[in-house]
Order: structure tokens, then C-alpha cells, then sequence
């Protein structure tokens, strides 16, 4: 399996929680083994999940009655594009991972599918150490 293929299905969704789960965790693993082979380093990857995770704070601290994402979490979640931009010039080895991101925060729709997202970045930052640790190598 390929970036290219996981951007296509992703691209492909709906809503990022039509994303079937099994599926999900298998393509976050194809990003977080391509990050590896492209140099990315631990703290590249955690400073966008310490973004994502201070949403997820800021959305689990709030009674939310409907499925809908308030207006300010929107604006914070779309701001992982900026984030992962910068992030990306300054080292080019997240490339992969920019090209999947992206058009994952346009398929957030609800705060199920915002989630979801979330799992899946937590997915790829768990298989990420797992390659690292493992020096790349296969389950």
C-alpha cells in the first residue's frame, strides 16, 4: 500500500468518520512507516499531536447537546494546516504526512468525525514509535 492510495481513499470519504476503522489503522500505519523512511524525527510528529490533542481537550471540557463543531474548534482544527505547512518547510521529511493531513481536516465535518481524526493521529504517531524503536522493522 501507498501514500497515494490512502490520500485517494481519504479523499474519496464523505465525512472523515465514514472511514472504515479497520482500514484506517492499517493506512496509519503506511504513514507513519513512510514518515520513518523519509527521516521524520518523534518530535516532528508530536508537536501536531499536541496541537490535536489540545483541541480534543478543549471539545471533551465543553457540553456539546449536537453533533456540530462550534465555530472556534473549527477554526482551531483547520489551523493544523498552517501547522503542518510550516512544519513541513522546515523539514521536508513530513511531506507524506502533510499530503494526508489535509485532506483529512477537510473530511471533519462533526465532532464524531473530528474524533475519529484524532485516532487516526494517534494511530500514526503510535506505529511511528514502533517503527523507530524497531528501526523500521515489519509487524
Amino acid at each position: 500500500m501507498s501514500v497515494d492510495n490512502v490520500v485517494n481513499r481519504i479523499k474519496n470519504l464523505k465525512n472523515f468518520e465514514d472511514y472504515d476503522t479497520e482500514q484506517m489503522i492499517k493506512d496509519a500505519e503506511t504513514i507513519a512507516e513512510a514518515a520513518h523512511k523519509n527521516g521524520a524525527k518523534t518530535n516532528q510528529i508530536r508537536k501536531i499531536h499536541t496541537h490535536i490533542t489540545k483541541i480534543y481537550s478543549a471539545v471533551s471540557s465543553r457540553k456539546i447537546e449536537n453533533n456540530n463543531i462550534p465555530q472556534d474548534i473549527k477554526d482551531e482544527i483547520l489551523f493544523i494546516k498552517p501547522l503542518i505547512a510550516y512544519n513541513t518547510v522546515r523539514n521536508s521529511n513530513l511531506s507524506d504526512l502533510k499530503r494526508v493531513l489535509d485532506p483529512s481536516i477537510d473530511k471533519i465535518k462533526t465532532l464524531d468525525s473530528f474524533e475519529k481524526f484524532k485516532k487516526f493521529y494517534d494511530s500514526i504517531v503510535a506505529y511511528f514509535k514502533y517503527f523507530e524503536e524497531n528501526k523500521g522493522g515489519k509487524r
